[in-house]
C-alpha cells in the first residue's frame, strides 16, 4: 500500500485497516440484502422518496 499511494503515515495504514475489517463484517449484511426480491425493493424505495421528496 506504500508503494502504491506513497504514504506512509501508521494512522493512514490502520484507518485502512480498519476500513477494510468494516467491509468484511458488512459483507453477511449484503448476501441478505441480495436474497430480497426485486419488487420489495422497488417498493420500499418508492415509499422512501416519496416521504423525502
Amino acid at each position: 500500500m506504500v508503494r502504491t499511494t506513497n504514504v506512509k503515515s501508521r494512522y493512514v495504514t490502520a484507518a485502512a485497516g480498519l476500513l477494510l475489517i468494516l467491509i468484511a463484517l458488512f459483507s453477511p449484511l449484503v448476501r441478505l440484502a441480495t436474497c430480497l426480491p426485486g419488487p420489495v425493493v422497488c417498493g420500499t424505495a418508492v415509499i422512501v422518496f416519496s416521504i423525502i421528496g
